[in-house]
């Protein structure tokens, strides 16, 4: 049987990007630019497997996976949205209209792997179908597929799991989780009068290195540059990825800013000494840092987070620094 896959984004650029990526893999692709449009799609052919976007005019991504299991319960749906729109899919995960939830902006193997693992699910369930028909004569083959399809299942909510809390590209916690450890480390800085530093680390022109050398570099240097930051983090510490080429590192214990700041210099040599392999050359990638601290700075997150921002700002105005908030 024929493995066809139905994508629904009103986004042109991303639906033509995920055709050209999933063509590769043997699949037959219908598109739609809505839900109606997929619903009708849906009512001429046999698809197995279904991904779609969450945000899209009339129709909603979970209003259109909702309808879809109504109609067509045999197919195998998928979200693909950003991390913010976790909560509003959350019921319908839980409810059976959507089998995964994957985020943008998607990782070209991931995502693969994703869309690969539905059709098996969706395979796996039609022989378990047939199966369970014949289950006198092929009771030992149902147990067996039963033990994969749980495994499978359990697969899927772990990586829900993580998904909602973890960077896809860079495995970093995602901002969601940052902010629940700065919350925990502010709860027991006022309760143990510990220092909190929160550092915004910003890859300078990054712009330019996407353009220059192609996203793959860039997706390669952001990796890097986890890794690299990673080692300055400790047992109680965190570094997150924030956004685009924006990360955050969260120093707990500390004993004074100017420990802070030493920790941000060191941060700097490192990228200032140790160039990254880019397509074929050598080069060196500067950063900024932007720094707050708790309580010097505020005390909550909402305000730490927006005084290190506002640092972060003043450093990218000459670069390859940083800057301590207030900053002048």
């Amino acid at each position: 049987m024929e493995r066809t896959l139905l994508l629904v984004d009103d986004d042109e650029d991303i639906g033509a990007a995920l055709q050209r990526l999933l063509r590769k893999e043997g699949y037959q692709i219908l598109c739609a630019s809505s839900g109606q449009e997929g619903l009708e799609l849906l009512a001429r052919n046999e698809v197995q497997v279904i991904v779609s976007d969450q945000r899209m005019p009339g129709m909603t991504g979970v209003e259109f996976l909702s309808r879809a299991k109504e109609l067509y319960p045999k197919t195998v749906r998928l979200i693909l949205s950003g991390y913010a729109d976790l909560s509003s899919v959350t019921d319908a995960i839980n409810l059976g209209a959507i089998y995964k939830f994957l985020t943008k902006p998607w990782d070209n193997e991931i995502l693969c792997a994703n869309v690969l693992e539905a059709f098996r699910h969706y395979e796996l369930m039609q022989q378990k179908n047939h199966l369970a028909l014949e289950i006198q004569e092929a009771n030992t083959t149902l147990a067996s597929l039963s033990l994969d399809l749980s495994k499978l299942l359990a697969v899927k909510d772990n990586q829900i799991t993580h998904s909602s809390s973890y960077d896809q590209l860079t495995d970093l916690p995602n901002r969601g989780m940052f902010i629940d450890r700065l919350n925990l480390a502010i709860e027991q800085a006022g309760v143990l009068n510990n220092l909190v530093a929160i550092l915004f680390i910003d890859l300078d022109h990054f712009n330019d290195i996407n353009d220059t050398f192609g996203y793959l570099s860039a997706d390669k240097l952001l990796q890097l540059s986890a890794q690299r930051l990673a080692s300055y983090a400790g047992e109680n510490d965190t570094i997150a990825r924030m956004g685009s080429d924006e990360f955050a590192l969260l120093l707990t214990g500390l004993h004074s800013r100017e420990e802070t700041a030493k920790i941000a210099q060191q941060i700097l040599d490192s990228f200032a000494r140790d160039p990254v392999l880019l397509g074929k050359s050598e080069t060196i990638i500067s950063v900024s840092i932007g720094i707050s601290t708790y309580a010097a700075d505020g005390t909550d997150s909402n305000t730490l987070m927006k005084n290190a921002g506002t640092a972060l700002r003043h450093a990218k105005q000459k670069g390859n620094r940083y800057a301590m908030y207030p900053a002048k």
